[in-house]
Order: C-alpha cells, then structure tokens, then sequence
C-alpha cells in the first residue's frame, strides 16, 4: 500500500508544474495560454508583459547589465550571476526573495534550494580538476561540484541563514 501524498505537497508540486508551464509558455510565445496561468498564479499583467518583452532575446546572447533586474530575464531563464550575489535568490518566475527574510523567503523555500543548487550543482560549478593518480568516481566528481558550489557567496549565504534559523527559538504555540 502506498501512503496517498499529503494535500499541501500535492498543492506545492502543482503550483510547481504551473509555474514551469507559464516559464515554457512565454519562451515559446504562447501569449493567451501564457495569460491563462499568469492569472491562476497571481503574475500581475506588468510582469507579464515584462517577462513577454525580455523572451525575444537570445537566451546565450544577451545579459541586463544590472543583476536586480529581475524581470529584465525571461521566466525559466536561470542567471548564473545569481551565485555572486549575497541578497537574492531569484525563482523561476523571475520573482526575488530576500534570502534574510524569513517571511519572503520560507524555511521550507530556502532548504529547497539548497538541496536544488547541490543536486545541480554539475550544470554550474566549473568542472573539477583530478590529478592522474586520484581515483574518480562518481561519488567524488559530484562531491567536488559540491564543494565548488559550496564556496559560493550565495552557498555562503544560504548555508548560513539556514544555520542561523536552525538556532532562533521557535515561537511558543498557544494552546
């Protein structure tokens, strides 16, 4: 027998596929379906067009030159220039959320990502270099991604504020 997903990981796996379908949609220009699940997300008509208007550009061709720029990238399109920073972390929508805030950008949200950034850490940290006598295997290439990806300003950040919450007292519960 298999245990039926909880509602609140179903809702958060939906909003999830949701959040990629509108990414997809706006890449490939499908304004009216695009239209469609910004207004089931919450995505202000502004934003839309914004995001509309920054999908024309070449993905590998054209970078806005300030970092907050956040709607400057279409939605979809991670910015590497995200682990240089200390302040944000970016979602697929294009939306910033203050990493130190833990009401902009949950506990749950920030265990997240870290466990995302690890998991891809391959696609960003730049390849680990093996002398001729080190043994290499999977475990230990992964392992170096890791570490690399680790010594990142935003890693940093993310592994701190995730120690630094780990150890504020929890609010008392009324009962």
């Amino acid at each position: 027998m298999t245990d039926a997903p909880e509602p609140r990981d179903r809702q958060r796996r939906d909003q999830q596929r949701l959040r990629h379908r509108y990414a997809a949609c706006v890449s490939m220009g499908l304004r009216e379906e695009a239209e469609r699940l910004a207004r089931t997300l919450g995505v202000a008509q502004p934003e839309l067009e914004a995001h509309f208007r920054a999908s024309h550009h070449g993905l590998d061709e054209w970078e806005p030159a300030d970092f907050e720029s956040f709607a400057s990238l279409p939605p979809g399109r991670f910015d590497p220039r995200v682990f240089g920073q200390t302040t944000w972390w970016v979602d697929i929508l294009r939306r910033p959320h203050r990493i130190s805030d833990p009401e902009d950008f949950s506990t749950e949200h920030l265990h997240a990502v870290i466990a995302f950034i690890r998991a891809e850490a391959w696609r960003w940290a730049d390849p680990p270099e093996f002398g001729d006598d080190d043994p290499i295997s999977i475990a230990s290439v992964l392992g170096a991604f890791n570490e690399r990806i680790d010594d990142t300003p935003l890693m940093r950040t993310l592994l701190a504020e995730a120690e630094r919450r780990a150890d504020a007292p929890r609010p008392e519960r009324g009962g």
